[in-house]
């Protein structure tokens, strides 16, 4: 009981501090990932808290740029503001960011811009086929840029949502003419699956997949089955409450 109070206590002070760093430090930051210093333009607590932790996914970062080669094409799928992008795109040869929601794309766009990351940022959810869908808006009091859960996955009957269009990646990259990937990151709060469904193109070009997996939505051994099927050796990175970052390199 008493480790269960201290335990809130602490919880509290330490979203107190970090609302009064926000305060503090709102607007332009600057972080460093393993030696890339990347710089963002914060105007929402909640943009705040995805550059200055991350979201608890720095590993994940990390692990991309120890992985990213100077000739590698980056695809960032479900890029948010685009923080994945600011580091990785600073090494990759070219980056192509995906992101369905346009304030966060519009974000990305700007972040990019201010670390000299020509990125081309679609504003699409992919999917196993092409079409129409909802995205969930995440319920929240604030600004919703930055917000990581949107999902198109809407198990909420009180939520908001927008239309957006879905397409499949391997339908993109012929009508944009975008180059195939070598390196892919994957956070689509459920959709992971169809995302590797409608991207076959795309997962035979790439020697690296990492793919944050939400059980919630769908088995982990689903999309370990595709990764496998596909030529790659699958290990898990990590496992955090109901997300499993999954990582596959080709053989």
């Amino acid at each position: 009981m008493v480790e269960s109070a201290l335990a809130s206590i602490s919880e509290h002070l330490e979203w107190r501090y970090l609302r009064l760093r926000y305060r503090i430090n709102s607007g332009k930051i600057k972080r460093s990932i393993r030696d890339v210093e990347s710089s963002f333009q914060v105007n929402t607590f909640r943009e705040f808290l995805r550059v200055v932790d991350y979201q608890n996914e720095d590993f994940v970062i990390e692990r991309l740029l120890d992985t990213i080669d100077p000739d590698d094409i980056f695809w960032d799928i479900g890029a948010n503001i685009g923080t994945h992008s600011c580091y990785i795109g600073q090494i990759s040869n070219q980056t192509i960011a995906i992101e369905p929601f346009p304030d966060n794309a519009q974000q990305a766009r700007k972040n990019c811009r201010m670390n000299n990351i020509d990125a081309t940022i679609l504003e699409y959810a992919l999917g196993e086929s092409s079409g129409r869908s909802t995205l969930t808006v995440p319920d929240t009091d604030e600004s919703v840029v930055g917000v990581g859960t949107f999902s198109l996955q809407n198990d909420s009957p009180n939520s908001e949502s927008i239309d957006v269009e879905v397409i499949a990646g391997d339908r993109l990259i012929q009508e944009q003419d975008l180059p195939l990937p070598d390196v892919i990151k994957i956070d689509v709060e459920g959709g992971e699956l169809d995302v590797l469904r409608g991207f076959h193109r795309g997962l035979q070009n790439a020697r690296v997949v990492l793919v944050e997996v939400h059980p919630r939505y769908v088995e982990q051994e689903k999309i370990t089955d595709i990764l496998e099927s596909e030529g790659f050796s699958v290990s898990v990175l990590r496992q955090r409450n109901d997300e499993v970052h999954v990582f596959a390199t080709r053989h």
